[in-house]
């Protein structure tokens, strides 16, 4: 009887290690993951920063007597 709640009870452990391995591993991923959404979100706020000069440039350009289009 003993015996099997010494077994009942070391399987449990056992589980509890496993379930507390895979939390850190889901939680290390989540931050990666938040991580390289924040990364995505600064490449495309600097996308649009280059895009605005440009497009300015542009209107800058068409405005100016001394430039002219092909």
């Amino acid at each position: 009887m003993f015996l099997f709640l010494f077994q009942a009870l070391a399987e449990k452990q056992m589980l509890i290690r496993h379930l507390e391995a895979i939390e850190a591993d889901m939680l290390e991923r989540e931050a990666g993951f938040e991580e390289m959404e924040k990364e995505k979100g600064l490449s495309e706020f600097t996308w649009q920063q280059k895009m605005m000069q440009v497009c300015y440039r542009i209107r800058q350009c068409l405005h100016c007597r001394d430039c002219f289009v092909i």
